[in-house]
């Protein structure tokens, strides 16, 4: 009895001996960015770790609505009036210039560097609530790992604040060029777009050539903050310098959609972790949405997300919408838009507006016909697990890699946005994502693919973040080609020095040849 006792107590204690303890920070800053790291907690905490959701608000508004569904503990850093105005500010249409502008290299540069000085003022508002992180290292175990987004810097203070011993970077986009560069992967220009071009794997000369100016440029704009620790006001942060020490890196891509490029056994591809296929599967449609789906024999589901609101598209762009919307009378149009404002479309029966839609229940239900979407990353996935054809309109950013990255797999249509006030190039788009049937093959066959992969993005993220908790850095996965100069990694020393011995060699042979020939030709003369 005393045996069974004994093995009764030590089968209680496993289980929380083997959890580990996790701190993952995730600023309040665009509804994907939260998303995914709302997704990233639920998938430790569901696989039994002990998980805080650090939020950092952008925005007061936001409070109380953290993107999270299994993680309980989550512990808030207010925001402040200032960091209020701002985000007032960025959703009070300035996202409007996105639909007219070309979305350039020079046009793009300000908005990274726009957003570059909202982080700032986060980190201010960070050093000013220390006594939110001394509750946590008072009421909480010691954390064994903090998980944050790579452009969250802020994050990389409170890790040496609160002494985690690792830390993982998380990227909710596809590619982070500097940071893969960090941690010794390759990043060339030659093949992979930067953050102010969004050309896809394959580019023409051109587009190489801007690719290129566009990597040095981000090297030189895009600098790491200089700021201050959270603990000693005179000793810098160390950040550039350092992520190389993460064991992981975790990146929002899945080798079955994504461009393939060469990539270091640290980084960890857990692009679809925001997809549960099976539980929105099982979304139902309430007696509105089923009627809507019911009325014609093909239905389209119009977004463009919750940043890039269909309110501030061009009059043009809206008015040439209704008219191709109109020319296709058995197709109901779900068109989410931001007001009640619709003048625009009279006459038009078919065209359904709402503010919010249930976009992931609408992509699961076998009624709905097709998604015209932004391309934004959290679509694109949606889509591709549930194998529903698509019509991708990138606005800005990764959104026009994200529209070729699909594209390419044949069941989607890449279209650019100055096409929405095209009759016949969205006429003919619309045209083909409905009656085009290998498409609708071809997406479904992805789906089909993504289901079946190997390893789920789940299972890779869970398995990787438990094997760092457990054993830390890992320096054997660590690339030297970070501390390669651009002379050693592309070989123009070597190459320099083997063009040397070969100019040298062509020199001795040329005067040897030379002093022979005029040695012949003096014994000719002689003769």
């Amino acid at each position: 009895m005393k045996l069974i006792a004994v093995l009764f107590v030590v089968l209680l204690i496993l289980p929380s001996t083997s959890a580990f303890n996790y701190l993952v920070v995730s600023p309040q800053f665009g509804h994907s960015h939260s998303t995914f790291m709302g997704k990233v907690a639920d998938s430790l905490s569901d696989a039994g770790h002990n998980v805080t959701i650090l939020n950092i608000l952008i925005a007061s508004k936001f409070r109380g609505r953290p993107y999270t569904k299994s993680t309980k503990d989550i512990v808030y850093m207010e925001t402040t009036e200032e960091l209020d105005q701002i985000s007032s500010l960025m959703e009070s249409g300035d996202f409007s210039r996105y639909w007219t502008e070309e979305g350039s290299m020079l046009e793009t540069i300000p908005s990274y560097q726009g957003f570059m000085k909202i982080f700032e003022k986060v980190y201010i508002n960070v050093k000013q609530q220390t006594d939110v992180l001394d509750e946590l290292k008072e009421s909480r175990p010691k954390y064994d790992v903090i998980l944050f987004e790579s452009f969250m810097f802020m994050a990389k203070a409170i890790q040496e604040y609160l002494e985690i011993p690792v830390f993982i970077p998380v990227t909710s986009v596809t590619h982070d060029g500097r940071l893969a560069e960090l941690c010794g992967e390759p990043a060339s220009p030659s093949y992979l777009s930067g953050y102010f071009t969004n050309y896809g794997n394959i580019m023409n000369f051109q587009e190489r050539l801007t690719n290129t100016i566009s990597y040095f440029l981000g090297k030189i704009i895009l600098e790491y903050p200089k700021w201050k620790t959270l603990h000693d006001p005179t000793k810098r942060l160390e950040l550039d310098s350092v992520y190389h020490h993460a064991p992981y890196v975790f990146v929002n891509s899945n080798p079955y959609i994504d461009f393939p490029r060469p990539m270091l056994a640290k980084t960890i591809q857990v692009g679809g972790l925001t997809v549960d296929v099976k539980k929105l599967r099982s979304e139902k449609l309430d007696e509105k949405w089923n009627t809507t789906l019911e009325a014609r024999p093909h239905s389209i589901l119009v977004s463009f997300g919750s940043m890039f609101k269909s309110i501030y598209m061009p009059e043009s762009y809206k008015l040439n919408f209704v008219k191709v919307m109109k020319s296709f009378k058995n197709v109901t149009f779900i068109w989410k838009y931001e007001s009640e404002e619709t003048g625009f479309s009279q006459g038009a029966e078919n065209i359904v507006f709402n503010k919010w839609i249930p976009q992931t229940a609408l992509l699961a239900d076998s009624r709905l016909s097709a998604f015209l979407t932004h391309g934004g990353l959290g679509s694109v996935n949606e889509l591709s697990y549930l194998g529903k054809p698509a019509i991708l309109c990138p606005l800005f950013a990764d959104q026009l890699r994200n529209a070729k990255m699909l594209a390419r797999h044949n069941g989607a249509i890449e279209i650019s946005k100055f096409d929405l006030a095209d009759y016949k190039t969205l006429q003919s788009a619309i045209h083909r994502i409905l009656f085009d049937k290998s498409i609708t093959e071809n997406a479904l066959n992805l789906a089909k693919r993504l289901e079946n992969q190997p390893m789920k993005p789940k299972e890779l993220l869970v398995r990787h973040a438990e094997f760092a908790a457990e054993f830390g850095e890992q320096p054997g996965l660590d690339c030297n080609i970070r501390n390669m100069t651009f002379i050693e990694f592309y070989l123009l020393d070597v190459f320099g020095f083997l063009a040397s011995i070969v100019l040298l060699v062509l020199l001795v042979i040329y005067f040897a040849a030379k002093k022979i020939t005029g040695m012949l030709v003096k014994k000719l003369k002689r003769d």
